[in-house]
């Protein structure tokens, strides 16, 4: 054991330069430093066998796949990788097959150990195969800092089967099952086993030529914004009040006996179109219901979405565990985003909840809330009247709601689409009877248990992701998937698809999938007919390049949902997220036109990016709220 930790930190030592200096950050010489590497080498090969690991303790039956090749290593000056070691080989060991742990271990030709990591997502795998690499990042706690190495492959058929190798592992590891059970249960086909390595093929180099840039390709996010601290407006302790109150009742049901015809002057319209002469007035109509409340910190902001069809932006906060309020927002002449007011978040029995999840409804008058405490009901704020008004129950527990098109919440149509685990269907809230969900409008799976996310297409599709990574397609609610897309292993925290239902964009923890839902040869989608069959186009894996994860030094990333720009008249040409403090909009014109998957820009923010999307019929706009600001994220050309 103590060779084994010994050969570790000797190989560790070489790789990190520790205790050598930091001559891996300094700009010497690559020909001293490839003679430094023979000299090393010969070195070694000349010392006692006791002091390295040789290739013959590894159990045979443990190497799950090798590859002989070539280590580098990117110098960040530079901007370069530079040669390491030369003449090494990369293994995959299995340590344990019921726990699916697998290692990714790089030796010399002599048997000494370089390094050996967990295989994971944390490495960041990403192949070039222009140039036969694989490229990847590991964490030096020493220097506190990610190191970005490549592996480059002497032989194509050894590449290809280590790729295979490191899916398989990564899926296993993903999913805690084992690969060869999932295709001899068919969970997964053997002709997929393509589509998922071509997931992370990073082959961009030869085909931004064959792109034409346009004048909207020049705009980046700005770096100028205006930040409005929301702990200034919607205070921690004044939950329990709205700023306009007087049409809610005392026990929080509507007045049954007023007439139905009955028209109130809409106060967050009013709110909304509100001038002020200047400065001063607006700042007294501001300190009038709101001061920061000191010593605060436990509120913070959940959720931005914005209105399609009024000049209104609501952010959901959070002012305590299970307590939250509903801030409203319009934008200025100036584009950039006032505080309007707030109403409480609380159930028709004033009972304080956060939404889980918050979707806009009948053509704006209506907010769908999903409330954790009762994940078998829907609970329906009237926006006029800032309140709950009903409570639709429904008869299993909810994952998602969407609307039945893409944009129908901009119609006045009651019908959503609801997501359980198992089942999907259709809710319609005029049903007469508890349950609202409509019987022939309904499908449930007895093998299916773990869907959490649902999004419609323009003309209707739907999509659906699994906690497994699994992408399915439907026509319709009550049948069947016609595609069934394998996924990479990690859950589907949110889907999306765009307006025409071309592609599907799936959000993971550590990176994002954009899907291509046409069928190859074909004009038809994997939504319609006999679905895709084995014909599935190959996903692109949105992942930072692991250059500008060293840049900005993030060790990990946690992607928030992603979304397409939106509206009437735009066709799709950006994709918005975010992890940490980092703002990444990607240009998915870029990736439909011509597979470019690393073109993106990045803006640091001042915290912790919460939640954005674009603002609809304005793809140069953002919405985004951090913990305790929000703010408009303009885009302006390149200078």
């Amino acid at each position: 054991m103590s060779s084994w930790l010994t050969a570790i930190a000797k190989g560790a030592a070489y790789l990190y330069g520790g205790g050598g200096g930091a001559e891996d950050d300094e700009d010497e010489d690559d020909t001293n430093n490839a003679q430094v590497d023979q000299q090393q080498e010969q070195k070694e090969n000349n010392t006692s066998r006791n002091a390295v690991v040789n290739a013959q303790q590894y159990d045979p039956r443990s190497v799950y796949a090798s590859a002989k090749g070539d280590l580098y290593k990117f110098n960040p000056k530079r901007e370069e990788f530079k040669v390491l070691v030369n003449h090494v080989e990369a293994l995959i060991i299995e340590h344990d097959s019921d726990d699916f742990v697998a290692s990714f271990q790089i030796i010399r030709k002599n048997g000494q150990l370089l390094f050996s990591e967990t295989i994971s997502n944390e490495l960041q795998i990403q192949y070039n195969k222009s140039n036969h690499s694989m490229v990847f990042a590991m964490y030096n706690e020493e220097k506190d800092r990610l190191e970005i190495l490549s592996f480059i492959f002497n032989e194509e058929s050894e590449e290809e089967a280590f790729k295979m190798a490191v899916a398989i592992k990564l899926y296993e590891t993903n999913r805690q099952e084992s690969f060869d059970k999932l295709l001899k249960t068919k969970d997964v086909q053997k002709e997929e086993q393509s589509w998922m390595t071509d997931a992370y093929r990073m082959d961009v180099d030869e085909q931004q030529d064959a792109y034409e840039e346009t004048d909207k390709d020049l705009y980046e996010l700005c770096d100028d914004v205006n930040m409005l601290d929301v702990s200034q407006y919607v205070r921690d302790d004044d939950g329990d009040n709205n700023d306009d109150d007087d049409d809610a009742d005392d026990n929080g049901h509507d007045d049954e006996e007023k007439s139905a015809t009955e028209e109130k002057p809409n106060k967050w319209e009013q709110a909304a179109s509100k001038a002020y002469d200047d400065d001063d007035e607006l700042q007294a109509h501001i300190d009038g219901f709101a001061e920061r409340k000191k010593g605060g910190g436990a509120a913070h902001n959940r959720h931005i979405t914005g209105s399609k069809l009024f000049n209104r932006t609501y952010v959901v906060r959070e002012m305590k565990p299970g307590a939250a309020a509903l801030g409203y927002f319009h934008h200025n002449d100036e584009n950039e985003l006032e505080y309007q007011g707030k109403i409480a978040i609380t159930d028709r029995d004033k009972k304080h909840f956060t939404p889980s999840k918050v979707m806009q409804h009948q053509s704006d008058r209506s907010l769908l809330l999903l409330d954790a405490r009762h994940p078998e009901q829907i609970s329906v704020m009237n926006l006029d009247k800032g309140k709950v008004v009903e409570e639709w129950q429904i008869d299993r527990e909810l994952q998602d709601i969407v609307p039945l098109t893409k944009h129908d919440d901009m119609t006045d149509n009651p019908m959503v689409y609801g997501l359980a685990n198992n089942a999907m269907f259709q809710i319609d809230a005029r049903i007469p009877k508890e349950n609202k969900v409509i019987d022939s409008k309904q499908k449930s799976y007895k093998s299916i248990h773990n869907m959490r996310s649902m999004a419609t297409s323009g003309n209707g599709f739907i999509a659906t992701g699994a906690e497994d990574g699994k992408i399915r397609l439907y026509d319709c609610v009550e049948k069947k998937a016609k595609t069934c897309l394998p996924g990479l292993g990690n859950e589907v925290k949110h889907i999306e698809i765009s307006d025409d239902g071309q592609w599907i964009l799936a959000t993971c923890t550590d990176y994002i999938m954009a899907v291509p839902t046409q069928v190859p040869g074909t004009q038809r989608t994997g939504f319609e007919g006999r679905g895709m069959g084995t014909l599935k186009p190959h996903p692109y894996v949105l992942r930072l390049k692991v250059s500008d994860m060293a840049k900005y030094k993030l060790r990990k990333v946690s992607f928030t949902p992603a979304h397409f720009d939106q509206g009437k008249s735009i066709d799709e040409h950006w994709i918005i997220t975010s992890t940490g403090p980092y703002i990444i909009k990607w240009n998915f014109n870029k990736l439909k036109k011509s597979g470019i998957v690393n073109s993106y820009s990045i803006r640091r923010a001042k915290s912790t990016v919460v939640h954005n999307e674009f603002r609809f019929n304005h793809n140069d706009d953002l919405l985004v709220t951090e913990a305790n600001s929000v703010y408009a994220q303009h885009s302006a050309a390149k200078k």
